[in-house]
């Protein structure tokens, strides 16, 4: 019988990674519970992107967040690829915001006349013209652009593992099962439940589960109205050289990573945890 760990994280996409990381970088002790593998879902598949001010709006609550975000990024990379033995393709790239109806100009031109106030060199406003100058290949719906030069990008499988394979390295344990429901004592979680009865208790837990955490309801009595959404993501060979900076528009993205396929996205679909590539999905993205 092993002693309880500190802290249990259930889940081992993104954010129960990271939590796991910057644990045993403090010293704790930390199970995390992972009912399939690292990265298997959303996190390993996702597009990667590190925006942190496009799409910001003035006095946004985010913005600190995502401020801080960036600065820890900027950190990680300078020591996560030795810790962890895994180089995650973190990189910093100039992202072109576009707009295609005179309402999304308007939403772009507002951030901009913010931003620039802000954080003076960073932004850019293009017009129609000066956008078809710097990537002739958007299409000709494009009238206006706003250029940001604080984004980056990583691998998202690769930079998961990263975080966990550094966790390991400093003592984390992982388990592979499924969490079932908590124990408690005095009114409080002691412990977490495994689909083979097993109880692991510890001093600490964090539920980061993503989609999955809408089943934590019955286990905590608290009401969380959590369900997937669905994004599909085509990668393709294409023609020509290399995007020089990253696209996007509306819920829509596309760039050029290291692997040299050009990544474009996405759907949003309410289909519960379908995670089947479609058809409606290619064609929806490549129109």
């Amino acid at each position: 019988m092993t002693d309880s760990p500190d802290v249990v994280i259930v889940g081992g996409g993104v954010v129960g990674c990271a939590t796991a990381y910057f644990l045993t970088r403090d010293g704790y002790s930390v199970t995390l519970i992972e009912r399939d593998s690292v990265a298997s879902h959303a996190s390993g598949f996702a597009y990667g992107g590190l925006s942190p001010i496009v799409g910001i709006i003035e006095d946004d609550p985010v913005l600190p967040l995502s401020e801080a975000s960036e600065a820890i990024h900027a950190e990680l990379a300078k020591r996560l690829p030795a810790e962890s033995g895994v180089e995650y393709e973190y990189r910093r790239k100039t992202s072109l915001a576009l707009a295609t109806t005179p309402a999304q100009v308007d939403d772009l031109m507002e951030a901009y006349d913010w931003l620039k106030q802000h954080y003076k060199g960073v932004v850019q406003w293009h017009d129609e013209a000066s956008v078809h100058a710097l990537e002739p290949r958007v299409g000709p719906s494009v009238s206006a652009g706003l250029l940001a030069d604080r984004s980056g990008e990583v691998e998202p499988y690769k930079f998961t593992l990263a975080l966990w394979q550094a966790a390991e390295r400093a003592g984390a344990v992982m388990r592979n099962a499924e969490v079932t429901g908590v124990t408690r004592a005095a009114g409080n979680i002691s412990g977490v439940v495994l689909g083979s009865g097993e109880v692991i208790e510890a001093g600490a837990f964090v539920l980061a589960a993503g989609p999955w955490m809408g089943k934590a309801t019955e286990w905590l009595g608290i009401d969380m109205p959590i369900s997937p959404l669905k994004g599909q993501i085509l990668r393709l060979k294409a023609p020509g050289d290399p995007l020089a900076v990253s696209l996007s528009w509306s819920h829509n993205y596309a760039t050029t990573k290291p692997d040299g396929l050009l990544w474009c996205g996405t759907t949003e679909e309410r289909v519960g945890f379908d995670e089947t590539p479609t058809p409606y999905g290619r064609d929806t993205i490549m129109s």
